[in-house]
């Protein structure tokens, strides 16, 4: 097991629990010392120490946590250095020693009365909110216990402290809202940068700057607001777009693995396949199932990095029998569409007409087609068309043959399968670097998972 391929042998739940403790910046200190030795603290329930030994090789040799967790060999603690010290490796930027981090209640529990009293002292008269922090939950406490020791003036001075504290709190806020939105700024521009050079070296101290921070700052800030470690969002997102060259391009895979930072066939293939699940060569194939890690935006209320898997499939034309309507995209907020589904269902469309007009592969589609107005589109409801002659008045529409990128449709969308439709048009086909033909279906098969079927361009 090395540095950076430990994802492989450790549990998975030790793994994401290791994970979420390194995104949440619990990796207080890193230091790197002679014989390849890292020692790391790490904050939990209490503060832990991890030592951990390399060979030159950057093989795990040797690991140890002071934690008392014994279940499996690694321990959630562990795996968070883990991902500290390969950023940190992958950086280039190397820790320096730090001074050991003291625990703080040891060394005020071994204090006298008298000399904690005096820090308090010191504090309220270097700090005014310090002050009123101390005044308002234990004097007024006191004023509880004895009513008749207070009077009117103590009163308005609670008072006056409380409105203080409002006021001292908005304008907290005020900066805190400030800051945040130069990190998101900031954020937002690093990721551009790596968005340009995925298929070029990407230089980590240039990323830094424009968060004004050192490189080691900015991946620790990376996870944290973006909740993805730098490294494996780069990692993924090339693998993403080394899919789509696969698939769109007649590129050798060996430039294709070049372009995107692996240094040999061998290395981009076991990369690929751990990703996607299949190796390149096998990518180029029709129906094959890949996954698309989308570009993330740093916003105040962060979005997941969701991963999506796809497929693309080469369909002849064929038709499809049922009811159709024109739409704007004003009309949609309106409930129009909604009202269109009440009527299909009302009079009971399903049952009076799949079987004479249905092929019996599909309990029903629906299928969104561009008009020549940019702000209309056709959507009909019905089932793939059998050639029956009488067709009752229904419309026949005949759906052009082409590539279609196909997405499963999660458990969690199958009540608003619209919104996962908009999600794939405006996040995951840009994403994998696909254009729109103008054709989009959802396809609900009788005893399978529904799925949504884009034309390509």
């Amino acid at each position: 097991m090395d540095i950076n391929n430990f994802e492989l042998f450790i549990d998975e739940t030790i793994l994401a629990r290791g994970r979420g403790y390194y995104n949440a910046l619990k990796v207080t200190s890193l230091e790197y010392h002679d014989d390849n030795m890292w020692i790391a603290n790490v904050e939990g329930s209490d503060d832990y120490t991890v030592a951990i030994i390399l060979s030159e090789d950057n093989d795990i040799t040797n690991s140890r946590c002071d934690c008392p967790y014994d279940w499996s060999e690694h321990c959630k603690h562990q795996v968070a250095v883990f991902y500290a010290i390969r950023a940190a490796i992958e950086s280039g930027e190397i820790p320096e020693k730090s001074v050991e981090k003291k625990n703080l209640k040891m060394i005020l529990k071994n204090l006298s009365k008298r000399t904690l009293v005096s820090i308090v002292l010191d504090f309220i008269d270097r700090d005014e909110r310090f002050h009123d922090e101390i005044y308002l939950r234990y004097g007024i406490l006191r004023y509880a216990e004895n009513e008749s020791a207070a009077s009117t003036d103590n009163t308005f001075k609670r008072r006056k402290v409380i409105e203080n504290q409002i006021k001292k709190q908005v304008f907290d806020k005020t900066d805190h809202v400030l800051q945040m939105m130069d990190w998101q700024s900031g954020m937002n521009q690093a990721i551009d940068y790596i968005e340009r050079y995925l298929s070029n070296e990407i230089d980590y101290l240039v990323a830094s700057r424009y968060m004004n921070c050192s490189v080691w700052e900015f991946q620790r800030l990376f996870s944290f607001m973006m909740k993805v470690p730098l490294s494996e969002y780069i990692r993924q997102r090339r693998l993403t777009l080394a899919a789509q060259d696969i698939q769109n391009s007649k590129d050798k895979i060996i430039d294709i693995a070049l372009r995107y930072g692996y240094d040999s066939p061998a290395s981009f293939s076991r990369a690929f396949n751990q990703l996607h699940g299949t190796t390149p060569k096998s990518a180029r194939n029709s129906g094959v199932t890949l996954k698309i890690f989308p570009r993330l935006d740093c916003q105040f209320t962060q979005k997941e990095f969701n991963v999506m898997t796809y497929r693309l499939e080469e369909k002849a034309e064929f038709q499809v029998i049922g009811t159709t309507k024109c739409f704007s995209e004003e009309s949609i907020t309106s409930g129009s569409r909604g009202r269109f589904w009440h009527y299909w269902n009302k009079n009971k469309m399903h049952q009076k007409f799949s079987v004479k007009y249905g092929k019996g592969e599909a309990h029903h589609l629906c299928v969104s087609a561009r008009t020549d107005k940019t702000d209309e589109f056709y959507y009909t409801i019905g089932f793939l068309y059998n050639g029956a002659e009488n067709t009752d008045d229904f419309n026949v529409i005949s759906i052009p043959s082409g590539i279609y990128m196909v997405f499963v449709i999660p458990d969690a969308y199958k009540n608003d399968i619209s919104k996962f439709m908009a999600h794939c048009i405006a996040e995951y086909i840009p994403a994998a670097g696909y254009e729109l033909a103008g054709v989009d279906i959802a396809y609900f098969p009788i005893k399978k998972q529904s799925e949504a079927w884009f034309l390509l361009k």
